[in-house]
């Protein structure tokens, strides 16, 4: 049902511009079940995507069952999984933009939590924030479902187009990734 999921978004959008957090969008994908959040800003500061996790975790919904916040820049839609899915694996370093915090509380029916009997309290349970949005002014390279590679080159492959490369738009929509 997408009612929950969108009560849930215009919740945590009021929290973080209660916080005064520059976002632009907030979405709860339906493949999520509600357990993650994505959010689009521009990250005009140091540290913009840790504080947003922290205000979504503070607020009593996000506490309990939203243990996963993905922080994307603007030219990703929030609602669109296949998008989302794009800026983790293009633009989310595994050591640097995936953090961890353990000991939160999760809801108690989360299956990955261990069996014992803290289970019912939701202890054992994480959160994780995954940082995907580069800092504004970062402009040197294109990573959005369009294509993947530096703006030099590509600028130089639109200038001279009868090289055998296909035009954007021929380009099917399941396809991300782009010969530069």
């Amino acid at each position: 049902m997408v009612f929950p999921h969108i009560q849930m978004a215009a919740n945590f959008k009021r929290v973080l511009l209660q916080a005064r957090l520059p976002v632009a969008k907030v979405g709860v994908p339906v493949a999520g079940n509600g357990m993650a959040v994505v959010v689009s800003t521009d990250t005009p500061i140091a540290g913009l995507p840790q504080r947003i996790a922290a205000a979504i975790w503070s607020d009593a919904t996000g506490s309990k069952l939203t243990p996963y916040v993905i922080v994307v820049n603007t030219d990703v839609d929030p609602m669109d999984t296949d998008a989302v899915m794009h800026a983790i694996v293009a633009k989310c370093h595994p050591a640097r933009d995936i953090h961890v915090y353990p000991g939160f509380y999760n809801a108690p029916l989360q299956p990955y939590l261990p069996s014992g009997p803290h289970k019912a309290l939701g202890a054992g349970g994480a959160n994780v924030l995954f940082d995907c949005a580069w800092p504004v002014g970062d402009g040197s390279r294109i990573a959005s479902p369009g294509g993947t590679c530096p703006r030099s080159p590509r600028r130089e492959v639109e200038r001279e187009k009868g090289h055998g490369l296909p035009e954007p738009t021929s380009v099917p929509p399941a396809t991300f990734l782009r010969a530069c």
